[in-house]
């Protein structure tokens, strides 16, 4: 009998320690609730160093996906549409209105696709490469006893300010004679131009390495065209891009037409005097006066004179002339050819 009452008291003991091991004994509160509300058995272990290596690799991380790129991710620099291209040909796309930027990763390279003249463009310029001179030339003398001067007098041939002997003459009441025009002058002409009175059309290339692959297959945003380009004038274009042949230049030349010049007729000789002398060395004056084309009265008529001088100032001026006509011409020339 007390054998089977030790057992049961066991068997009871046993049955509290499972119900203690599954929690129903503790629902009103035991120590089961206090070890997750004290941290005992969710909180993790602190680890410095591994929270600060992984928080720098996902810095890195956002870095990465958060920087820009040179180009769009389709873009691809190689393949068999470049590879196919023979050398020297590169690809661009070409947008319709060369305002347009060019697509992310392209960048823009502006040629010239044709140059016309503005009003101005040309003009002629003249330099004086020798000044004419004013005392050289004939002089022929008309005279009269009266204001007339209706009868022809003596030829004077001048050349140069120096005194000149002449056979001698007997000084008449009035003379006249017109003064020799300049002569002897040299000048040259050169067109002038203007670089800035022209009108260009621009037609813009889009380029990158990195997308060379992508724009030679066709991958253009719409509004552009898939093109390859080459420097030089190139009378075919690569397989494919036959569709349009574009020549375009990085430079250009007005090609002004050709100018001339004179200096001896736009010049003038102006104060032109006529001295008469007895002597060789032109020192015992006779007579002087204007030589203007009018009929001027000379003083001491009736003295006799065997020399003379001629002096008279030079007005220089230059004039050019031309038509003034532009042919442009592109130059530094480049190939664009277009699907």
């Amino acid at each position: 009998m007390a054998v089977a009452v030790r057992w049961t008291g066991i068997a009871l003991l046993l049955s509290a320690c499972s119900l203690e091991e599954h929690g129903a004994a503790l629902t009103d509160g035991g120590a089961a609730d206090a070890l997750p509300d004290a941290g005992w058995v969710d909180a993790p272990v602190p680890d410095a160093a591994g929270d600060a290596a992984a928080d720098a690799a996902d810095a890195a991380a956002d870095a990465a996906a958060d920087a820009p790129s040179d180009a769009p991710p389709t873009c691809q620099s190689t393949g068999a549409c470049t590879a196919a291209l023979p050398p020297g040909w590169s690809p661009v796309a070409v947008p319709g209105d060369p305002a347009t930027a060019c697509s992310a990763g392209l960048s823009p390279s502006d040629l010239l696709a044709k140059v016309s003249a503005a009003a101005g463009a040309c003009d002629c310029g003249c330099s004086v490469t020798k000044s004419p001179a004013c005392d050289v030339g004939t002089i022929q003398r008309y005279i009269s006893n009266d204001a007339s001067c209706g009868n022809t007098g003596v030829v004077l041939t001048v050349n140069g300010a120096g005194c000149t002997a002449i056979s001698p003459i007997t000084l008449s009441a009035y003379a006249k004679g017109a003064p020799p025009g300049p002569s002897g002058g040299a000048c040259t002409a050169a067109a002038i131009e203007d670089a800035n009175k022209v009108d260009k059309q621009v037609l813009r290339a889009c380029a990158s390495p990195a997308c060379a692959e992508s724009v030679c297959k066709g991958e253009v945003e719409a509004g552009f065209s898939a093109c390859v380009i080459k420097a030089g004038n190139e009378p075919t274009c690569p397989a494919g891009f036959d569709t349009k042949r574009t020549l375009v230049g990085k430079s250009f030349t007005l090609g002004c037409s050709a100018c001339s010049c004179d200096v001896n007729g736009a010049s003038k000789c102006t104060g032109a005097t006529l001295s008469y002398y007895s002597d060789a060395a032109c020192t015992k004056l006779v007579t002087t006066g204007p030589v203007n084309g009018q009929c001027n009265a000379n003083q001491n008529a009736g003295a006799s004179a065997n020399h003379f001088t001629y002096s008279a100032t030079l007005q220089q001026s230059c004039s050019a002339a031309g038509p003034k006509t532009a042919t442009p011409a592109l130059g530094d020339l480049t190939t664009v050819c277009c699907k």
